[in-house]
């Protein structure tokens, strides 16, 4: 038997009117707050699985700031309320030099010699002119430009590379750059080398069955790419002398003298090597106040073993040399943040 109308009306009523009530007494219940403004923050790293991607995971971890992570209500452990930061891989420096330039990103990672040829408009910039709106965050992890011979090769400093076969990585576009730069300082020229690109492992491969003399792989040390070829005894790495070092450092803040320990490599002894500074940038357009806020919590000491313990070269990303970017230019919020803050 169906219910009166009236019956039905009166119960309806009754239970709007508590839920009224209800609400009343619980502030936000009945409205639900705004939805909070998300910031996009996308930052171009590297090849997958390189030092680049990496660190541009980290960050973005560090960073981000969505809604309802308990970790952010403490002032200074995320970024800006609402960043949302995610990493991107990509072919390297050059690329994303390019695409911040274009804003197609709002950050990436770049190797600190790409990027002063960027601002230069030369090297592999120098169809595109130079790059006038990139702006520097922070320096960040150094790499190594890792030159392997084979350990019965006859070739004892750079200079004996002359009319020889060599290999560079190919897994970005970047290694060759820095090869050009170390070998020209060691007054060796790039045309009279019999070059091969390809990758590390196709190279390693090739200086195996000796059908190059020498192979040139950036990365951070120890290189897990080149770990097998030591631990079998068929890898050498190539000291740099000192007055070669000497012409790419003098002037040049992104480039550094590096002594790799003994046992670094598994049979190898202790040699100098290039290290090439990576470097963290941004459009000089992005606001400074995001920035500053961006810097603070990856810098934050409370975020410093989370970091570490993602990315196991985190440590030697150094706060106190964070601005020392030589020539180039940092962005406005950076330069407000070390500026006012130790971190």
């Amino acid at each position: 038997m169906r219910a009166p109308f009236s019956l039905i009306s009166k119960v309806l009523t009754l239970a709007i009117a508590v839920f009224v009530v209800w609400g009343g007494l619980r502030p936000g219940f009945a409205q639900e707050p705004p939805e909070m403004d998300r910031i996009p923050f996308v930052i171009a790293t590297g090849p997958v699985g390189g030092s680049y991607m990496q660190a541009g995971e980290a960050i973005a971890i560090t960073v981000s700031h969505p809604p309802g992570l308990g970790r952010c209500e403490t002032a200074g452990l995320c970024g800006p309320r609402g960043l949302i930061a995610t990493a991107r891989s990509s072919g390297g420096s050059v690329a994303n030099a390019l695409a911040v330039e274009a804003r197609t990103v709002q950050s990436a990672l770049v190797q600190g010699d790409v990027m002063l040829a960027a601002t230069k408009g030369s090297g592999p910039f120098a169809n595109t002119g130079a790059l006038k709106d990139l702006r520097v965050v922070a320096r960040l992890h150094d790499e190594v430009l890792h030159v392997v011979v084979s350990p019965q090769s006859r070739v004892r400093r750079l200079s004996d590379l002359r009319g020889r076969r060599i290999a560079i990585d190919t897994s970005t576009a970047d290694t060759e750059f820095t090869a050009r730069n170390l070998l020209g300082a060691a007054g060796v020229r790039f045309s009279s080398l019999k070059v091969r690109r390809m990758g590390v492992e196709q190279a390693a491969e090739s200086l195996r069955a000796r059908k190059v003399d020498a192979i040139f792989v950036l990365g951070v040390a120890p290189a897990r790419s080149l770990e097998p070829l030591f631990r079998r005894g068929q890898g050498r790495l190539l000291a740099v002398d000192n007055r070669t070092l000497q012409k790419l450092t003098r002037g040049n803040a992104l480039y550094a003298k590096v002594s790799l320990p003994a046992g670094t490599y598994r049979m190898s002894r202790q040699v100098q090597a290039l290290g090439v500074a990576s470097v963290w940038v941004v459009h000089r357009s992005q606001d400074p106040a995001v920035v500053e806020q961006i810097l603070r919590a990856f810098w934050a000491r409370e975020n410093r073993q989370d970091l570490e313990a993602r990315v196991p070269f985190a440590g030697s990303m150094d706060g106190r040399k964070a601005s020392s970017v030589g020539r180039l230019l940092l962005h406005p919020g950076a330069q407000r943040f070390y500026g006012g803050s130790s971190p």
